[in-house]
């Protein structure tokens, strides 16, 4: 893994959640960094932090390497506005494959464009630390996985693109190549339209429990460590569930699911969600 020194690299939305997590680690770097920002809330963020800030007009054309760490529903409208000020032979990455699966990034026949998103720390990952352990969304100390699509432009920029982002979500594990259409499928389609609606009613579990007076820690308890081995019995081929469980697991699932629930899965459903995920529904 080799960043070369002269490399420059811009971070624009430096002050926003996203971008203040892998600006602090690309700091690290010997390389030249460009925090670029524009609102108030984010410049005084990279201040307190000790980093210079530099404004959108000045920092644009001079990287090498640009990260959109901006708001998906903002990538079509900042795009337009930055891409034609970038130098040619630069390399645009993007932090996630909503936008660009709907064709919403500006696109310069002369750039490169990466498409990476973080497989946060996994449940059954390793950790060779307790702060790694502890590290729940990754790029502190939790050993992690990326997903990346080399979307457009040339190879080389594509390896350079996933180099930095090793750095920007360090420590990292394996960088996983797949396609746009595949990272778009695994999310939102598979993570968020499926297994956090999931999640949500595990939230709601707790709820009832509260209401029944379980305390709350016996029943988080209770709840997370089944969870937990019932992953690793359906997902990992560990230790068989009893024939007992898997009678109450079909009795839940004729009363929790609906029959069809893998439409969601289909084409259809993911260009319908990501329209209302990006808001395109309310273009005109």
């Amino acid at each position: 893994m080799s960043i070369p020194n002269e490399i420059k690299i811009g971070i624009l939305g430096a002050g926003g959640k996203m971008g203040m997590r892998i600006g602090t680690n690309l700091k690290k770097l010997s390389n030249e960094i460009f925090y670029i920002e524009n609102a108030e809330a984010g410049i005084k963020r990279l201040e307190e932090s000790g980093l210079k800030v530099s404004e959108p007009a000045t920092g644009i054309g001079l990287v090498d390497v640009l990260i959109l760490a901006v708001p998906d529903i903002l990538i079509n409208k900042i795009t337009t506005e930055v891409v034609p000020d970038m130098k040619s032979d630069s390399t645009v990455i993007l932090l996630d494959p909503a936008a660009a699966y709907m064709n919403q990034v500006c696109i310069r026949e002369d750039l490169h464009y990466t498409v990476i998103h973080p497989c946060h720390p996994a449940l059954f990952k390793n950790q060779p630390t307790l702060e790694g352990y502890n590290d729940h969304f990754g790029g502190i100390s939790g050993l992690q996985d990326i997903v990346s699509t080399h979307w457009k432009g040339d190879r080389e920029k594509y390896k350079l693109a996933c180099d930095i982002v090793r750095e920007m979500f360090a420590p990292v594990d394996q960088v996983f190549e797949i396609t746009i259409e595949q990272m778009a499928f695994l999310e939102p389609s598979v993570v968020e339209v499926c297994g956090l609606s999931l999640v949500s009613v595990f939230k709601e579990l707790v709820d009832e429990m509260d209401k029944r007076g379980i305390p709350k820690d016996a029943a988080m308890s209770f709840l997370l460590g089944h969870i937990k081995i019932e992953l690793a019995i359906l997902l990992l081929g560990s230790n068989p569930a009893s024939d007992a469980a898997m009678i109450a697991m079909d009795y839940g699932r004729d009363k929790l699911i609906k029959e069809d629930w893998k439409q969601v899965l289909t084409d259809e459903s993911l260009h319908e969600v990501l329209t209302k995920m990006l808001k395109l529904d309310n273009k005109p």
